[in-house]
């Protein structure tokens, strides 16, 4: 999801309820996205995903920031 506030863990608790598991590659995200996601242990994350351009048009670097809630069952 694209939002300019903060994903909380009880919002992430709630997409994640009912998800069933999807893969896709983190370069088709746009910028500015925050993606939840849970590992089977029961810890939570969410990844704040954004863009560095360079000098050439063509090329860029993605940088993905993450806080991780440890057993957020």
């Amino acid at each position: 999801m694209s939002t300019d506030e903060a994903v909380s863990l009880d919002e992430c608790r709630f997409l994640l309820g009912g998800a069933e598991r999807h893969r896709w590659p983190l370069a088709s995200v746009a910028a500015g996205s925050q993606i939840c996601v849970k590992h089977p242990s029961g810890d939570i994350a969410l990844l704040v995903v954004q863009t560095k351009s360079t000098a050439l048009p063509e090329l860029a670097f993605l940088m993905v920031d993450m806080t991780v809630w440890k057993k957020a069952v």
